[in-house]
C-alpha cells in the first residue's frame, strides 16, 4: 500500500509540475517551479528507497540522497521566491550564489559530515547525523525562512 500511495504522490507532483511548466515555458517562475517539483519528487523517491532497502550501503546512499534533495528543495524554493515575486528575469547576482550554495550542500550531503551512518530498523533506516549536520540544518532553515519571508512580505505589499 505504501508503494501505491508513494507512486500516486509522485505522479500527481509530476503532473502539477509539467502543467505549470507547459503553461509558459519561458517564464522564470514556471521553470523554477518545475525544478522545485523535480527536487520534491527526487526527495520522495530517496525517502521511499531509504526506508525499503535491506542492505546497509544502499540504505546509507538513499538516506544521503534524501538529504541532498532536501538541499536542492530549499535552494530552488529560494530561487522560486525571487522568480515568482520579480517582474522579468532572475538576476545572476541572485541565481549564482544560491545555485552554488545548493550545489555545495548537495554534494556535502553525500559525505559522512552530514550523515555519518544509518541503522536498519524494521520500520526503515534510522539516520545517525555527522559532525557537521548543524551546518546542513542551518542552511536548510535559513533558505526556507528567507523564501517564506520573501513570499509573505511580497504578498502583503500586493
Amino acid at each position: 500500500m505504501e508503494q501505491v500511495i508513494t507512486s500516486i504522490i509522485i505522479a500527481l507532483n509530476l503532473i502539477l509540475g509539467f502543467a505549470v511548466f507547459l503553461n509558459n515555458k519561458r517564464k522564470p517562475a514556471n521553470i523554477v517551479f518545475g525544478l522545485l517539483v523535480l527536487s520534491v519528487v527526487g526527495w520522495t523517491i530517496s525517502n521511499y528507497l531509504a526506508d525499503n532497502m535491506r542492505q546497509f550501503s544502499q540504505a546509507l546512499f538513499w538516506v544521503r540522497g534524501s538529504f541532498a534533495f532536501t538541499s536542492l528543495i530549499s535552494g530552488v524554493l529560494w530561487l522560486f521566491s525571487y522568480a515568482y515575486t520579480e517582474k522579468g528575469r532572475l538576476k545572476p547576482l541572485i541565481v549564482v550564489p544560491i545555485s552554488l550554495s545548493a550545489a555545495v550542500m548537495f554534494f556535502f550531503s553525500f559525505t559522512p559530515a552530514v550523515v555519518r551512518t544509518v541503522e536498519l530498523k524494521n520500520w526503515g533506516a534510522n539516520t545517525i547525523n555527522g559532525d557537521y549536520f548543524l551546518i546542513f540544518l542551518s542552511y536548510f532553515a535559513l533558505t526556507l525562512a528567507g523564501a517564506t519571508i520573501r513570499l509573505i512580505s511580497r504578498y502583503k505589499k500586493a
